[in-house]
């Protein structure tokens, strides 16, 4: 009984029950936790997505007017190094325990449903490239993929829904989660590079705005007028006085006791 699956399933299962119901129920089980750890990879994948993507000056507003969704989503952006590297823990263990649990799983129930018209020679093989492609294909579209776009999409639901799971994740983690940040920090120094608290990513240049700018335009989120007077806030920090005043030796003037004879 080399399947974890199934290894956990007979603990759950020693009374005596008829083989075909006990082979039923077990690859329901099999496949209900295969599903299981899919659902919490794309959780985590969906959560740092969401984190990454989410506008903070938005969340700073709904926890000002009380919300404590968004109040525990704030703590997670003002800290978000350290929930990325929760949220990547989390994909990893999932990941992980999904190929030592889910392929196996899904090797042995096609054994027994291909089992006749397949030479025992070739049956392991067969099978394991079926369930290996098939666990590969379920994690990289329900697991990584449809999170993914969900949780750009629809940052701030997204958000705010998972915020409380991944400060509970945190807490149980932190000291494992602490030195994985320790050593990435380490590493990546070797190489010149200065770890950051994860905001970086959020920091425009301004040639980056103008282009973020004429994309909203070119989406309708932003009128042709609102763009000039976006990019003239830029370009009036390089306006001179001379450029917006008339010189004192150039003024044109009259003298205030002239007529309006003397004018004309």
């Amino acid at each position: 009984m080399d399947d974890p699956a199934s290894f956990l399933f007979f603990l759950a299962t020693e009374s005596s029950a008829p083989a075909s119901s006990v082979t039923a129920m077990q690859s329901a089980v099999e496949f209900l936790i295969v599903f299981l750890l899919v659902f919490l990879n794309g959780f985590f994948v969906a959560a740092e997505f969401a984190f990454v993507a989410v506008r903070k000056s938005r969340v700073e507003a709904l926890a000002k007017d009380g919300n404590p969704s968004a109040e525990r989503l704030l703590e997670i952006l003002n800290n978000l190094s350290a929930y990325l590297s929760a949220s990547q823990l989390g994909i990893t263990l999932t990941s992980l325990v999904l190929g030592w649990i889910g392929e196996p799983a899904v090797a042995n129930v096609l054994g027994r449903l291909i089992g006749d018209a397949i030479p025992a020679a070739w049956l392991h093989i067969i099978s394991f490239i079926i369930a290996f492609s098939l666990i590969t294909a379920l994690h990289i579209v329900l697991g990584e993929q449809a999170p993914k776009l969900f949780g750009l999409q629809r940052s701030e639901s997204v958000g705010m829904a998972t915020a409380l799971p991944m400060k509970i994740f945190y807490t149980v983690f932190k000291p494992f989660i602490m030195g994985l940040d320790w050593v990435s920090a380490r590493v990546v120094r070797v190489f010149g590079i200065e770890a950051d608290d994860g905001h970086g990513g959020s920091i425009y240049t301004e040639d980056e705005i103008r282009h973020l700018v004429r994309i909203s335009e070119q989406s309708g989120h932003v009128n042709r007028e609102e763009r000039k007077l976006i990019n003239k806030v830029f370009d009036f920090s390089e306006t001179t006085v001379k450029e917006a005043m008339v010189p004192r030796t150039e003024i044109v003037g009259i003298s205030i006791d002239c007529s309006l004879e003397d004018v004309a």
